[in-house]
Parts: C-alpha cells; sequence; structure tokens
C-alpha cells in the first residue's frame, strides 16, 4: 500500500487559500474576484490579531479590553459571511470601516497614556485599500473620511501631549496632505489602468471565442457537407442528376464559406495591423457602381429596387477600404430587407469630405446590437430575411477600416422599419 504524506505547513496553506477566496464564486470578473480576495485576505489578518489580542489580555488579566477583541473577531467574522452571501460591497464597507475607526481608537488611546508613537499613520494603509476596494461614491467618501481622521489625530497628538502647534504643526499638515493626495491619485490610477486592461483583455478574448464558434460553424459544417456528397457521388450511391441538382445547392454554401474565410481573413490582418491605409484620390461614385453592379443579382433575386443617387465627387482616402465598406453596407441592406424592398444608396459630398448613406426598410436593428456596432464590437449575426447566413465579421472589419481611414459611422435604425447607415470619410 502506498501512502501519500502532506506536509502540515502544505494543510495550513490550503486552508488559509480557502478562507481568502470565499465568495469568489459569484463573480466571473476577475478584478471583482481579486477585491474578494483582497477583504478576506485584510479580515483574516485582523482576526489573526485580535485572536492575539484575546490571549495577551486574558494572560495580562486586562478584561476591560476583552470585548474589543471579541467584537474585533465578531466583526471580521461577519466581512466572511457577507462575501460568502454574495455581499462583497457591504464586506468590504464593514472592513475599512472598522479599520479606520480601530486606528482612530487606538491612537486616541496611545496619545492619552503619554506615547508619542506614529499610530495613526497607519491610517494611510487603509486608505490604499479603500482605492483598491471602492469605486465611484464609497471611495471618495472613505478617502476624504480617513485623510480627516489622520489630521484630527495630528491635532490631537499636539494638543494632548502639549506640543506648540507653530510651524512645525502646519508643515506637518501640509506633508500629511500632500502625502495623502499623492497616495490617493497614484494608487487610483494605477487602479484604472488595472480596470482598462482586464476590460481590453475580455474583450480580446470575447472576440476569440466569437471567431472560434464562426470557425467550427460556418466553416467545418459546409465541408463535412462536400466531404458528404463526394463520397456518395464515387460510390456510386447517387445519381448523375442527383449530384448536379445537390451541386447547385452547394454551391450557394461555398459562397457563404468564401465570405466567412474572406472575413476571417481581413479580420485576422487588422489584428496584425497589416491593412494600414494607402491614401490615394479617387471618385468614390465609381467603386459604389461597380460594388452595385456585383450585387445586381442578389437584388434581382429578391426583387429589390436598389436607388440609386451618386454625386460625382473626389475624395483621397484608400479605395480598396473604401470598398469593402460599401460591399459589405450594401450586402447587409440587401440581406435584410424583404421581398420586393427598396434599398437607397447615396454618395454626396460635404464640407468635409464625403458621405455614404445605406438605408434599407427591412428588420431593422435593436438600439442595443447598434449601439455596439457603433463602438466597434464584434456583434452576433442573424440570419437575413430569405435565411442569409452571416458571420458579424464582414461588418466588423469595415468599421475598423473606417476607422483607420479617420472617418465615423452614424446608425438609424428602428425594429420592423428598417436602417440607415450614414458613412462621414474626410477629403485628406
Amino acid at each position: 500500500m502506498i501512502y501519500s504524506y502532506k506536509p502540515h505547513y502544505a494543510i495550513l496553506v490550503s486552508f488559509f487559500r480557502t478562507i481568502v477566496r470565499i465568495g469568489t464564486e459569484h463573480s466571473s470578473n476577475k478584478l471583482e474576484q481579486r477585491r474578494v480576495i483582497l477583504t478576506n485576505s485584510l479580515a483574516l489578518a485582523v482576526q489573526g490579531l485580535s485572536l492575539f489580542l484575546l490571549v495577551v489580555v486574558l494572560y495580562f488579566q486586562l478584561f476591560i479590553y476583552i470585548p474589543i477583541a471579541l467584537l474585533a473577531i465578531l466583526m471580521m467574522s461577519l466581512v466572511f459571511w457577507l462575501n460568502h452571501v454574495g455581499r462583497p460591497v457591504l464586506a468590504s464597507l464593514l472592513l475599512m470601516n472598522f479599520t479606520w475607526i480601530g486606528i482612530a481608537i487606538a491612537s486616541y488611546v496611545t496619545y492619552m497614556t503619554d506615547l508619542s508613537a506614529e499610530t495613526e499613520n497607519w491610517l494611510y494603509a487603509t486608505m490604499a485599500m479603500v482605492i483598491f476596494l471602492f469605486d465611484g461614491k464609497n471611495k471618495i467618501f472613505h478617502g476624504v473620511m480617513v485623510f480627516s481622521v489622520i489630521c484630527t489625530l495630528k491635532y490631537l497628538k499636539y494638543d494632548l501631549l502639549g506640543m506648540e502647534m507653530g510651524q512645525d504643526f502646519a508643515i506637518l499638515i501640509i506633508n500629511t496632505t500632500v502625502l495623502a493626495f499623492s497616495l490617493y491619485f497614484s494608487l487610483d490610477i494605477i487602479r484604472r489602468g488595472m480596470s482598462e486592461l482586464l476590460e481590453e483583455l475580455s474583450e480580446s478574448n470575447e472576440s476569440k471565442n466569437r471567431l472560434m464558434s464562426i470557425l467550427a460553424h460556418d466553416i467545418r459544417s459546409p465541408l463535412s457537407t462536400f466531404e458528404a456528397l463526394l463520397s456518395v457521388g464515387e460510390a456510386g450511391i447517387i445519381s448523375k442528376e442527383d449530384f448536379l441538382e445537390h451541386q447547385q445547392g452547394l454551391r450557394k454554401r461555398f459562397g457563404v464559406l468564401q465570405d466567412t474565410v474572406n472575413g476571417v481573413l481581413d479580420w485576422s490582418r487588422l489584428r496584425t495591423d497589416s491593412m494600414d491605409p494607402k491614401p490615394v484620390r479617387f471618385k468614390p461614385k465609381e467603386i459604389v457602381r461597380k460594388v452595385v453592379d456585383v450585387y445586381l443579382p442578389v437584388a434581382e433575386a429578391k426583387s429589390i429596387f436598389l436607388a440609386l443617387d451618386l454625386e460625382a465627387i473626389e475624395i483621397k482616402s484608400d479605395p480598396d477600404h473604401f470598398r469593402l465598406i460599401a460591399r459589405n453596407l450594401i450586402n447587409n441592406a440587401l440581406k435584410f430587407s424583404p421581398e420586393n424592398g427598396r434599398v437607397e444608396i447615396e454618395v454626396f459630398g460635404t464640407a468635409s469630405g464625403c458621405n455614404l448613406t445605406v438605408t434599407d426598410y427591412g428588420v431593422g436593428l435593436l438600439a442595443e446590437k447598434a449601439e455596439a456596432i457603433k463602438n466597434y464590437k464584434l456583434v452576433e449575426s442573424t440570419y437575413g430575411t430569405n435565411g442569409e447566413r452571416g458571420t458579424g465579421l464582414g461588418l466588423n472589419v469595415s468599421l475598423e477600416l473606417l476607422v483607420k481611414n479617420g472617418g465615423a459611422i452614424d446608425i438609424r435604425s428602428k425594429v420592423g422599419r428598417g436602417s440607415k447607415f450614414v458613412v462621414t470619410l474626410p477629403s485628406v
């Protein structure tokens, strides 16, 4: 029989890790989880200190301090319980308030016993904890409270110890103010940077997951169908006529597959900065006309009327990027327009450059989706009015290219009424 031996220190470490992670399961946000761990760690430290204090007061028979030690143990146990039930903000509030009030009382007791220990300076550490544990009003409120208590205790120290409140006292308060606000703003900048970095990483991970989902569904499925049809054709299971009949459907699926691959490649190139704009002078009207010619069969298949109003203006931008933007906007307008519908395409000059407007009277967009598109986020693609399948990558790539060329987009849409995409490009 094989016995596994686990050192006592390893068991102790595992126990402490379990305690400090109490309540982290309530949130998938890594930053929120770290805040809970920080709260639990601080509460655990205070808990240990309180237990030590309880032993000391019992040993020296200082029974007057027993309620204080027991109160501290109870409050820190309550912090663990609040995190356990998914109330991390209340847990942090309890920990912070108890900490700075406790330090303030300890400082006052120190001064009353004619000791000159700088006990109140521990409040700087409390201020640092406040910055990382709170956002918004709670953070500002607790920061102001801690700073006020620090200055008050500095005053009490001089007053109770009979020290002269002259130039030294004024310098002390000034130094306290500079130190407190420097600590506050420095750590706040670090905290904000950490939050923004975490958000960027989260968005990047979401985009990669979305891309993997697209690859799994929109590429693997058609390829499996191609393989199955070729296999039955080679085995002679279906006739040549049936094979040709299925071939028409496969051609449509191949078009979707080609769009998917192109979208993924363009998206990947954007991630590596290999699609930087190469601006030249060109006429947007000519590019839009060529794109419309490509999509005429799609419009005719759904009996959609294309209304064109194209001004003969000239701008300086990347024509390939403009072509991709126009292609995706027109393709989406046709995709989400009903049969016998209407799509309006306009190109006209403005004081600052050029506007490309694509209007459809189809299914429209939800307000949240329109907002996500304007914020250049990868959105879930939906089926068109005739079951057309898309990936959502094309529009995302187009908007990123628009930004690279100094452009902007405005979306006006109502569900069931249609959408109007207005792309603005500068003249230079």
